[in-house]
């Protein structure tokens, strides 16, 4: 019985990644480069700060089934 409980959970878990593999390419395929709005006096160049990440990203992750959280 164990054997089979086994295989189960293993097949869920395949399925799982395969699901999670696709939803994150289509996701990658929308993604293209975040606007660099945020000064860097360090570096003299401009960076697209976490909050400009995230509004760009979310709404995409999202509309793919894919959540992240930021504490």
């Amino acid at each position: 019985m164990s054997e089979t409980i086994e295989t189960i959970d293993n097949d869920m878990n395949k399925q799982m990644t395969s699901n999670l593999a696709k939803a994150l390419s289509a996701a990658q395929l929308e993604m293209k480069s975040v606007k660099k709005s945020t000064n860097s006096p360090f570096f003299k160049a401009k960076y697209a700060d976490l909050a400009a990440v995230c509004d760009y990203v979310y709404p995409i992750l999202a509309k793919n089934g894919l959540a992240i959280t930021q504490p």
